[in-house]
């Protein structure tokens, strides 16, 4: 080591890149000053790269800086993977589940699950809170069999019977869902709200930073999905309330009709009660004004084409081809174009009925418009849904969303690919 680096410096309260900020008590620079003096620091040496740096300093493949540092400088290592840093930086590493193996470890949960197990070890869902159930299916399942199926009392998922922690469905979650996730847990984890900091919420912190990380499994999935609204922040916190929205996002876009199509695996109607979406794969009764109940029916009967009558909405009185009738897909671009802009207004900011619960499909289903991502399913719960369920009657926002509408089903009214007549009325606008 130089002198220079030998002397022992304390910070003064002035920012050391010389602006002559104040950088508060304790800190050594005002915030991003740091990276600044670093490039500059870089520029006035000659501007020599790190590999550059590294090789006149004497080291380099051959002679690792690492291993000097914890030789001669005070770094540790970790003793469960390669990590190796200050011994503040360790404790941090070690807290935030970076280990690999930590899970393994007396003590060092690596994602929160065996923390949360340790209070019902082996009570079989019998704990406090769903979050439990899901951290004992995570944890659980070490023979190469997949944990059963999950019931889900609380959280996004609520009242669903979600797949085990280790079914392909988990892998399979849509690039987008998963990178709105990531960033809206990267902004509820700048800094971590106090919640997440009990000792019971240790499974949802966790999951919080593997999604932060984009490195989510199973089990951090069954955790988020299974988690009340309160357990992620305050009431009153706009950072809490965006990841419980991506969440529910995920359930109804992707979650609700990837489970629907899984086999039954003898599970009764039960796992799909509380889900309007039908859940349950072996069969609904009568036909419901909503996309799930186009979509339970037409599977069992060969080359049948499935309809759906419309009790409400735009399309009140019509006869609407099924979920997966092809008819939905010649919708033309611009009257998609034109129900994209009015989404976009109708849900920047969400407001009115849209923010009530009950309403998560139909707001699902008006966000899928405004990334023109629409299926067939969100296409029937959207000309089935009452005017009423968008907002209030001196909303000029929901009046917009309507209309367009109205619009598609009087200039390309949906017409069932088969020889059967289609509908009435609106059918013969064409």
């Amino acid at each position: 080591m130089t002198e220079t680096r030998k002397k022992r410096l304390l910070p003064t309260g002035d920012c050391f890149c010389g602006c002559g900020g104040e950088a508060g008590i304790g800190r050594w620079f005002v915030f991003g000053h740091d990276i600044t003096a670093a490039g500059a620091l870089r520029a006035v040496e000659g501007g020599l790269s790190l590999p550059q740096r590294l090789v006149e300093a004497g080291f380099g493949p051959e002679r690792s800086v690492v291993e000097e540092a914890v030789g001669s400088a005070g770094w540790v290592r970790c003793e469960r993977c390669a990590y190796a840093g200050t011994p503040a930086g360790l404790a941090a590493h070690v807290r935030g589940g970076g280990c690999d193996g930590a899970g393994e470890g007396p003590g060092v949960p690596a994602d929160g699950l065996a923390e949360e197990g340790q209070d019902g070890a082996g009570q079989d869902g019998a704990g406090t809170s769903p979050v439990a159930a899901a951290a004992e299916a995570g944890a659980g399942g070490g023979g190469g069999e997949s944990a059963g199926p999950v019931r889900v009392e609380a959280g996004p998922a609520r009242g669903m019977l979600l797949p085990g922690p280790d079914d392909g469905v988990w892998k399979s979650v849509p690039m987008h869902l998963r990178t709105h996730l990531q960033t809206a847990a990267q902004r509820l984890m700048s800094p971590e709200p106090p919640v997440l900091r009990e000792k019971g919420n240790a499974p949802v912190r966790y999951a919080l930073r593997a999604a932060a990380g984009r490195r989510l499994a199973g089990r951090h999935w069954l955790v988020l999905l299974a988690a009340a609204r309160e357990s992620y922040g305050s009431a009153r916190s706009e950072r809490a309330r965006k990841v419980f929205e991506v969440l529910e996002q995920v359930v109804a876009d992707y979650l609700a009709p990837a489970v629907q199509e899984l086999p039954a695996a003898g599970e009764p109607p039960a796992a799909g009660e509380p889900v309007e979406e039908g859940v349950n794969a072996a069969g609904g009764t009568a036909p419901e004004p909503v996309p799930a109940a186009g979509e339970a029916e037409p599977r069992a009967a060969a080359g049948a084409v499935p309809r759906v009558p419309a009790e409400a909405g735009a399309a009140c009185g019509l006869l609407l081809p099924g979920p997966d009738d092809p008819a939905w897909e010649e919708v033309p671009l611009h009257l998609r174009q034109a129900l994209r802009g009015a989404a976009h207004q109708l849900v920047t900011p969400v407001r009115g009925p849209l923010k009530a619960k009950e309403q998560r499909r139909v707001l699902s289903a008006v966000r899928a418009a405004e990334r023109m991502r629409m299926t067939g399913a969100h296409w029937l719960l959207l000309m089935t849904t009452g005017r009423e369920a968008l907002g209030g009657p001196a909303s000029a926002r929901a009046d917009a969303f309507y209309k367009v509408l109205e619009q598609i089903l009087a200039e390309h009214p949906p017409q069932a690919q088969e020889d059967t007549p289609a509908v009435s009325g609106a059918a013969e606008a064409d």
